[in-house]
């Protein structure tokens, strides 16, 4: 057989990998609608079987929402640097979902607050996305200091790299510690806090049930629902 050479690899700017969009910005948009039009299509296959017949009791119908439908939109999701307004399209999917399992229309006015509320005080999308990036980063500090997840989460610019003019880009790290600094963060580290925070809550990630209340706390007071309504346990 005749020997043809290597293959040539086609360079693109974007492709999918394990079901995501990749992208050399680094940016989760297009992941999330990607992930949002398959939940979509997933969630209207059920429609005529499932979210239409009364018969069905609404708790059924939202666990099942949850096993094959929300599981579609967050999958991966621990790693997803969000910005501005994509939380909300997450939401606004989520609610969009809810009404129709629950025989809604937007002429009935009902509040998205109140509608989660009935369903047993769910939280938001972006809320569950904060608290599997929080469980994502404990598990990746707790590994052994030489494997490659936990070098890249520390690893330092080169010397010779500088900032580019103008505003930064919001990276996926700086997502973590916009979620760590209801912790009191810069008021107890002062300005230590922006460059050395991942050394800073290295210790308490490593103790596991201080980690969990830590989390606790920061959900129960960043989420969106009721105040009387606590987090449920975080495992």
């Amino acid at each position: 057989m005749a020997n043809r050479g290597p293959i040539p690899i086609e360079d693109v700017q974007n492709f999918k990998y394990l079901g995501s969009p990749i992208n050399p910005k680094g940016e989760a948009l297009s992941e999330i609608q990607s992930h949002i039009s398959a939940a979509w299509a997933a969630f209207i296959k059920l429609r005529k079987c499932l979210w239409l017949r009364n018969e069905i009791f609404p708790r059924t119908k939202l666990r099942i929402y949850n096993a094959l439908v929300l599981s579609v939109v967050l999958y991966g999701c621990e790693t997803w640097p969000l910005r501005a307004g994509e939380p909300n399209n997450l939401n606004v999917f989520h609610h969009k979902c809810i009404r129709c399992i629950l025989g809604l229309r937007l002429s009935d006015r009902d509040r998205n607050d109140v509608i989660r509320r009935r369903c047993g005080y769910i939280p938001l999308v972006s809320d569950v996305v904060k608290a599997r990036r929080l469980r994502w980063f404990e598990h990746t500090l707790r590994q052994l200091d030489d494997s490659f997840s936990k070098q890249c989460l520390k690893c330092q610019p080169l010397a010779h790299w500088k900032k580019k003019p103008g505003g930064q880009k919001k990276t996926w790290l700086s997502t973590v510690r916009a979620d760590l600094e209801p912790m009191g963060g810069f008021k107890r580290h002062g300005h230590r806090w922006n460059r050395l925070w991942i050394q800073l809550i290295e210790p308490i990630a490593l103790e596991r049930e201080q980690w969990r209340d830590t989390c606790r706390q920061i959900l129960d007071a960043t989420m969106g629902l009721d105040k009387d309504r606590t987090w449920p346990k975080y495992k």
